[in-house]
């Protein structure tokens, strides 16, 4: 499985990162810009889904959402983040995210999300452990 993350490089999406990076098979490609992602040049590299940190970026999170799913619109996209209230969390969805997962999640929590969202279902989780 082949997978963008997007988000600056923190201690959260370093661990993000490493924990992606267990899964075998799987390959990540990392990005903080969210500009010009419909133009990525590794022909290589064709994601199935992405990972967004929107903790990382200082615009509206809808907003955000909204770009990154015009330029990649075929690919699912999980949102990582800090809200575990589902009044926060719904207009993600409606915004275009396939799925939630709340920062703080275990490994096997993330392998799941992102399984689940690549596999066309709506995941959310606000529980971490």
């Amino acid at each position: 499985m082949d997978i963008l993350l997007l988000g600056k490089y923190t201690f959260i999406t370093q661990t993000i990162a490493q924990m992606l990076n267990s899964a075998e098979e799987w390959n990540l490609k990392r990005r903080y810009s969210t500009d010009d992602l419909d133009t990525i040049n590794d022909p290589s590299f064709d994601c199935d889904i992405v990972l967004l940190h929107i903790s990382d970026y200082r615009t509206s999170s809808e907003l955000l959402i909204k770009k990154v799913t015009s330029q990649l619109d075929s690919v699912p996209l999980l949102v990582l983040g800090q809200y575990d209230d589902d009044l926060l969390i719904e207009p993600l969805i409606e915004a275009g995210a396939s799925g939630y997962l709340q920062n703080g999640s275990s490994e096997s929590k993330l392998q799941k999300a992102v399984k689940a969202v690549v596999s066309n279902e709506q995941y959310i989780s606000t529980e971490f452990t």
